[in-house]
This record gives C-alpha cells, sequence and structure tokens, in this order.
C-alpha cells in the first residue's frame, strides 16, 4: 500500500479540513486523506493503492511538491488499524475487533444505581477490519448504531421485526448488527466493491444472513423498509431525498448521518411535511445525525 505525508501548520491543517470537505460534497466522494493534529502542527495522511493515484489527489490539493512517499505492508496497515480501533459497547452490545480475545464488563456508569451489570455485554458483533469506512470508529457511524440500536428496541418491545435497509454500507457494522440483533431481513450495499468485500467478511465472522452488495444509489431501486439507513455526505442526501423517503415504510424511521452539526437544519428542509414526519437531530462533536419518523 502507498503512503503520502505532508506536514502542516496548524492553520494549513484547519483549511485543508474544510476544503477536503467541500471536495467531498462537490464530488460525492471523499479523498483518501485524514489529518491528525498535534501541538504545534498537523500530518496530512494518505493512503493509496499506487504512486499515481497518490499525485493525482496530491495535485488536487496542491501538495504534490511537499509530500513523502512511502510504502506500508499490509501486515504494517493492520497493525496501525489495531492501534486506533477499540471495542464500542453500547445498551448490552460490543463491537469488538476480530483479534481482540478479552471483552471488557461494562458496568452501568450510574453508581447509586441498585441493578448490577446493568450495561453487562449480552451481544457480540465481531469486526475484521479492511480499507472500509463505518467501522464503529467515526462520530457518524457511532450516532447511527446508537439510534439504530434504540430503534430496533422499540420494534422488538411490540413483538415486532422490522426490515431494514443500510445505503453505504461500508463495513457491514449496522446491516450485520440489526440482522443479529432480531431483524427479519437486513440488507446494505455500497458503490465501493472492496467495502463489499470486506463487508461480507463481517458478515462470515458473525453468521449473519445480512445481504450485502455493490450498488449506485442514484440508479438502484430500492423498495421500501421499516428502518432505512444513510450514512452518506450531505450532498448525496439531497441529490436522493426525495427517494431515500420514499423508501420507508409508512410508521419506518429515515436515520440520516454523515453530516456535519450545521449540516442538520438545511438536510431536514429536503424531507417533505405530507405525510407528516417526527424530526429529532443529536450530535457528537462536530458530526450529526437525523431520525425521521414517517407518520
Amino acid at each position: 500500500m502507498h503512503t503520502a505525508k505532508v506536514e502542516l501548520t496548524t492553520q494549513e491543517a484547519i483549511i485543508l479540513e474544510d476544503r477536503l470537505l467541500e471536495i467531498a460534497n462537490q464530488t460525492g466522494k471523499p479523498l483518501n486523506f485524514s489529518i491528525l493534529l498535534m501541538p504545534n502542527r498537523a500530518l496530512l495522511t494518505g493512503y493509496f493503492k499506487n504512486k499515481q493515484q497518490a499525485m493525482v489527489q496530491l495535485e488536487f490539493i496542491g501538495l504534490a511538491a511537499r509530500a513523502q512517499h512511502g510504502f506500508l505492508r499490509d501486515r504494517d496497515w493492520q497493525d496501525s488499524v489495531k492501534k486506533h480501533f477499540k471495542p464500542l459497547i453500547y445498551r448490552g452490545i460490543a463491537w469488538v475487533p476480530s483479534w481482540e480475545k478479552k471483552i471488557p464488563d461494562f458496568k452501568t456508569k450510574n453508581t447509586k444505581s441498585k441493578v448490577k451489570n446493568k450495561n453487562k455485554v449480552k451481544k457480540i458483533i465481531r469486526l475484521d477490519i479492511g480499507m472500509a469506512f463505518g467501522t464503529g470508529n467515526h462520530p457518524t457511524t457511532r450516532l447511527c448504531l446508537r439510534r439504530l440500536v434504540e430503534t430496533l428496541e422499540k420494534y422488538f418491545a411490540k413483538k415486532q421485526k422490522p426490515t431494514v435497509l443500510d445505503i453505504g454500507c461500508g463495513s457491514g457494522i449496522l446491516a450485520i448488527t440489526a440482522d443479529k440483533l432480531g431483524a427479519a431481513h437486513a440488507e446494505g450495499f455500497d458503490l465501493d466493491e472492496h467495502s463489499i468485500v470486506v463487508a461480507k467478511r463481517n458478515a462470515n465472522l458473525n453468521h449473519s444472513k445480512a445481504k450485502l452488495y455493490v450498488a449506485d444509489l442514484y440508479k438502484k431501486s430500492l423498495g421500501t423498509h421499516d428502518i432505512v439507513l444513510a450514512n452518506l455526505l450531505a450532498n448525496l442526501i439531497a441529490d436522493n431525498a426525495k427517494k431515500l423517503w420514499a423508501s420507508v415504510k409508512p410508521g419506518g424511521t429515515l436515520i440520516l448521518s454523515g453530516l456535519l452539526k450545521e449540516e442538520l437544519a438545511s438536510t431536514a428542509k429536503h424531507f417533505p411535511a405530507s405525510p407528516k414526519a417526527k424530526i429529532k437531530a443529536t450530535k457528537l462533536g462536530k458530526w450529526g445525525v437525523l431520525m425521521i419518523k414517517k407518520l
């Protein structure tokens, strides 16, 4: 795997971060870079199939001349990922990397509670991490997972089993979670073929029946589902708002993420007032999620 790194000043990093978001919204696909902020400086890092691909993106942002190039073996990539990807636990469900042998016993944070181990892990979902977005570490994925689990619980409380569609499924974590928790049917698709390879690997790892496949949101017929998740860029959601809304059954829920908190209000306006919708926004850091209930 080819790597490209550029040392930046803090001010350059702030400007570039906004620029990368603008590019992602304009093109519908983010560039292969991440920015690490450190005291008094920052580092732009990108991972690519080859140097040619790296140069194309570096030239696009005007940093080709300043880049340092290297090569990262697959094993080194996996070791790097292991340092950053940690278990995520919510409402008794643990999303755990495949290499993690010990599962933490997360107890309730409310020390006054008489109920011990209220949040004890009851369900474990393992993930084998590849170059796929949506591992659970990013705030937008965490927001989606929380809203998905809460929405599923409401269906199960009524002894109902909903159908779930995950658009832009990445590692498959959302569709697999829905399937393992008891959804009647769960499926997800992504435009990136590599993501689907990773997603299917994760489905096999969890003995999940979730259906995962390559598809293009702009071209695919979505059908209708009880719960529809779309962890996408704001422009993709805006372009396909009518299509996304039509894919939600009456009484169902649309969960939208991949949004900066300042994009929540403008994104919500793309969805119709009739049939009436109940909209709830949640924020985590600079990111946010919309839950829209079709009444």
